[in-house]
């Protein structure tokens, strides 16, 4: 979530603003699993709670954000993108760009996998499958969309019956 200063609120991150410091208190708990963004400014982790293991971190340094870790330990989060780019599975702290030098903790990234979907045909049925954190979406009769989340997929898999009724469907992973 991105906030412009001067809002403030656990859970949500300060974005575009200068010089500017939105903590999440060393009593936060992991409430929210979506993408977070700190376009400017620092956010200032002060609980290891506070990190989600299903979060996404998406860092921009050229407008000075940082994400400071100030805990102890280690926390696990599924994807850290910096400058645009994600970055593979690890240890992250100080010395990574876009991390504040003086943290004292560290977060691992867990989630990260090249996006490649594999499908078998079995009978009237697609089985896919593919690796790392990401959701089937599908559309049809159109490769630009809409897509939409395919219902009953599991978290690296689905079989999904064949309808020769239907033109053509198109299918695709994206991230949480």
């Amino acid at each position: 979530k991105i906030i412009t200063a001067p809002y403030s609120s656990p859970g949500y991150v300060v974005g575009l603003a200068t010089n500017c410091i939105q903590a999440l208190r060393n009593d936060a708990t992991s409430t929210y699993s979506g993408d977070t963004t700190v376009e400017g400014g620092t956010l200032d982790i002060q609980g290891i709670a506070g990190v989600s293991p299903n979060s996404a971190y998406r860092l921009y340094t050229a407008n000075y954000g940082l994400l400071k870790l100030s805990y102890a330990g280690n926390a696990n989060c599924r994807q850290l993108w910096i400058n645009g780019v994600q970055q593979p599975n690890g240890v992250y702290g100080t010395g990574t760009s876009g991390i504040d030098p003086t943290s004292t903790g560290t977060i691992t990234v867990t989630g990260f996998a090249l996006a490649t979907l594999s499908s078998t045909q079995t009978g009237n049925n697609l089985n896919f499958s593919w690796a790392g954190v990401y959701k089937l979406q599908s559309s049809t009769n159109n490769v630009l969309g809409p897509y939409t989340d395919v219902a009953g997929a599991g978290l690296n898999a689905a079989t999904i019956p064949i309808n020769p009724n239907i033109g053509a469907v198109y299918f695709r992973l994206a991230t949480y």
